[in-house]
């Protein structure tokens, strides 16, 4: 991945196109980026396992990034984890109030505990590394994935292919709004948030050998697995992007993985989008 091109500012700002605004939380040691969403209507509601709003609420939402990045700033990691925030929450019926973000050697990762914390491995000026993680973490508190933990549960996995749709998904719409408009001067680099999501699909083009769901429970993490799954439904998404918000509606965990597709289907309050995403996730069974 390239380094980035140039220096920034890194005085707080607003830039008027985007509504941001750089607020620095000296006692915290934190910065926060706002961003003021339009209002939307006729949306799906859903319950948020963390303080939240509804979409057409005029509440700004906030990313908040803590700790040390290595040669790029919290500054400058800030923006771009809030526009990458905007571009798949806004196909979300809640959505957070608020995330912190945090460095984490171990491994990126979702806590759900209220505010939504985040956990990111990567470092530096790999904008494309940041976002595609960030991204994968985001989708898991926007499905409130939580529920699923909740209980001994066989359907991680679900969540899992889920979320590795959302990276790519993220990826590529951010590719699109920076070649026109990016924070940090990082337009350049819209080709190269393509090239990562493109060659993400074309690593996961071959599935490989098992049943996709043969054991859930401890195959959770076959990125293998799951990336194969997640170009499928990547297709689906980005001709249907208001399909995102079914995935805030899975079931209770049931005995197996075909209850549980029957289960989010019969209960689900968008039946059209939910009957879409099972039939791709299904037919892999």
């Amino acid at each position: 991945m390239l380094a980035r091109k140039r220096s920034y500012d890194l005085q707080p700002r607003c830039i008027p196109h985007w509504g941001f605004f750089f607020i620095e939380d000296q006692a915290n040691n934190a910065v926060t980026v706002t961003c003021q969403r339009p209002s939307r209507t006729d949306i799906l509601h859903s319950h948020c396992a963390f303080p939240c709003r509804q979409l057409d609420s005029p509440a700004p939402i906030k990313v908040k990034v803590n700790g040390s990045w290595g040669e790029v700033t919290k500054f400058q990691l800030a923006p771009v984890l809030q526009d990458a925030a905007e571009v798949l929450a806004s196909n979300f019926t809640n959505t957070p109030d608020e995330i912190f973000v945090f460095p984490r050697e171990e491994g990126p990762i979702a806590l759900f505990q209220p505010p939504g914390f985040i956990g990111l491995s990567s470092k530096g000026a790999y904008w494309a590394q940041h976002v595609y993680q960030f991204s994968h973490e985001l989708c898991h508190v926007l499905t409130n994935y939580g529920r699923l933990q909740a209980s001994p549960s066989k359907h991680f996995q679900i969540d899992e292919i889920v979320c590795e749709t959302a990276s790519q998904f993220t990826l590529l719409k951010l590719a699109d709004k920076w070649s026109t408009s990016a924070p940090l001067d990082l337009g350049w680099f819209a080709p190269h948030l393509r090239k990562y999501a493109n060659d993400l699909q074309a690593k996961y083009a071959t599935r490989s050998t098992g049943l996709i769901y043969a054991d859930p429970l401890h195959a959770a993490t076959d990125r293998d697995k799951n990336g194969y799954v997640a170009v499928k439904l990547l297709k689906l998404f980005l001709e249907k992007p208001a399909y995102w918000q079914a995935t805030q509606y899975y079931p209770p965990p049931t005995s197996t993985v075909a209850e549980f597709f029957s289960k989010w289907r019969n209960e689900s309050v968008n039946r059209e989008a939910t009957d879409a995403i099972v039939a791709i996730l299904a037919a892999e069974n």
